[in-house]
């Protein structure tokens, strides 16, 4: 049977998110209440592959301009992410344009 891993990847967080986007179709007696939030993207290893589940917002600068804020430092990036879990810190030099991925390890 395939052995898998899955690691969750901080992504960025929001200063203020309301509680009704976090918790789709609760009841949510605290709708309109703005707490802070992080966005999470899941590192899936295995079976010599290496997958990012990325669902969350895009680019801090063109998400802004149609949703919440959110901050997202260096190390949040997602494939700046990605290599400090799977080369040891080192970014290839062919994911420093975001062209490739980083390679199972």
């Amino acid at each position: 049977m395939p052995h898998y891993t899955i690691q969750p990847l901080r992504g960025g967080s929001f200063a203020e998110a309301e509680t009704s986007l976090l918790y789709y179709l609760a009841d949510d007696r605290n709708a309109g209440l703005k707490i802070p939030a992080v966005y999470w993207m899941y590192l899936i290893r295995g079976e010599g592959a290496c997958l990012l589940v990325d669902t969350g917002p895009g680019a801090p600068d063109t998400w802004r301009q149609y949703h919440h804020d959110f901050q997202r430092t260096p190390e949040e990036e997602p494939v700046r992410a990605v290599c400090l879990r799977v080369v040891k810190g080192r970014i290839p030099r062919s994911t420093r344009s975001g062209r490739r991925a980083a390679p199972a390890g």
